[in-house]
């Protein structure tokens, strides 16, 4: 598979972010180089800066310096995280969200009019690159952003695209 000339950032870097970040590198369709995180631990920016990413605890940093930015936290988290960087989202960012349970409308209405949101529901595997993922675009993402990100979650299992 062709490298996708990008950067990618994950806001929130546990389990699920390191296990998606790992199918692409492992796939070199990112390079190590070209992906980032933000974590709340200097333990868990460490497993980052292992895969030769680059680690932060600014989460508006993530947006501003990637195209793809995978919104990893916990559910409970996203209202806050997408208030947080609101500020630096642009009309360029996808968002990939991982929070299960948060509709798409909540977070487009919580991001700036027009921005991009593709959710997501990774299962398990997806740590060992044998997952199943349900993914729907909302409203503002184009065919070929929604394949960019297509690509990229297949590195880690089958996909679902749910209409």
């Amino acid at each position: 598979m062709e490298e996708i000339q990008c950067r990618v950032g994950f806001i929130g870097g546990g389990k699920m972010a390191q296990a998606i970040a790992n199918g692409i590198i492992a796939a070199k369709m990112i390079s190590p180089s070209n992906v980032c995180a933000s974590a709340r631990t200097d333990e868990t920016l460490s497993k980052w800066t292992a895969l030769g990413a680059s680690g932060t605890k600014d989460n508006p940093r993530i947006v501003q310096e990637c195209k793809i930015v995978f919104l990893c936290v916990k559910p409970y988290l996203i209202g806050n995280v997408l208030e947080e960087i609101y500020h630096v989202t642009t009309d360029k960012q996808i968002f990939v969200s991982v929070a299960a349970g948060v509709p798409i409308e909540f977070m487009e209405e919580k991001l700036p009019k027009g921005s991009k949101v593709i959710r997501t529901i990774p299962n398990t595997p997806c740590l060992v690159q044998s997952g199943v993922i349900a993914y729907t675009p909302g409203t503002n993402c184009s065919t070929g952003e929604v394949t960019i990100v297509h690509q990229l979650l297949s590195s880690v299992g089958e996909l679902i695209h749910v209409l």
